[in-house]
């Protein structure tokens, strides 16, 4: 008698836990844009954002959703996350930690350039290979010439 109770409760616990493998409908959960203010809130909802973009994409490729479903979350994730990065630069004024660098990039390079015409380096041409190098170098930098004369 406690064996045929055993095997019962056994088999039950068995379908229990084996039902969620076998079923194949997902119930998917939509998250709505939220309007946010804060720079800070911004940057962490378009992380939130790529990583869910990220998320669905590993699950469609494991096949875990449709391709109907998919394509529903990766175009409301994209619009949302569109959304997030437009008001970030709304935000920024259109100034981007990118455009400050290039900036800088072309202020460098700017000054590096009037301070090469100014010392006006002379060239010399390697005897072997015809590259321009620096008259006082010792050896080519493209082929390892040396210009040093042995005694």
């Amino acid at each position: 008698m406690n064996f045929i109770f055993i095997l019962i409760i056994s088999i039950i616990l068995l379908a229990y836990v084996i039902q969620p493998l076998l079923q194949k409908k997902y119930k998917l959960v939509y998250v709505p844009f939220i309007k946010i203010n804060e720079k800070g809130d911004l940057l962490e909802k378009k992380d939130e954002m790529l990583g869910a973009l990220k998320e669905i994409e590993f699950e469609y490729q494991m096949g875990k959703l449709s391709k109907k479903d998919y394509n529903e979350l990766k175009r409301d994730y994209e619009i949302n996350a569109l959304r997030i990065l437009k008001e970030l630069d709304t935000q920024n004024n259109g100034d981007s930690k990118n455009d400050l660098i290039e900036e800088e990039i072309k202020a460098f390079r700017f000054q590096k350039n009037n301070i090469g015409d100014k010392s006006e380096e002379k060239f010399k041409k390697c005897p072997q290979c015809e590259a321009q190098v620096k008259i006082n170098s010792k050896f080519c930098t493209n082929c390892g010439n040396s210009f040093v004369k042995e005694n």
